[in-house]
């Protein structure tokens, strides 16, 4: 795992999101101009913590959706 403060590693994606590592590896390998590409760049742009934050902050959201259906 990375450093707290250091830019994340494709395998602290698939710890912190829970996405396939090669899904990532899929979306790292796109076209610059997809959407894809785009959301790995804004993914390995965050620290470990500052990405765990989000994904704190939207798990009650997930949560209740999921309950609701």
């Amino acid at each position: 795992m990375s450093k707290k403060n250091d830019l994340l590693s494709d395998s602290d994606i698939t710890r912190l999101l829970g996405v396939p590592r090669s899904t990532i590896q899929d979306w790292k390998k796109s076209p610059n101009d997809t959407w894809r590409k785009k959301l790995y760049i804004f993914l390995k742009s965050h620290s470990y913590s500052e990405l765990a934050l989000r994904v704190d902050m939207i798990k009650p959201f997930l949560n209740s959706s999921l309950e609701s259906d």
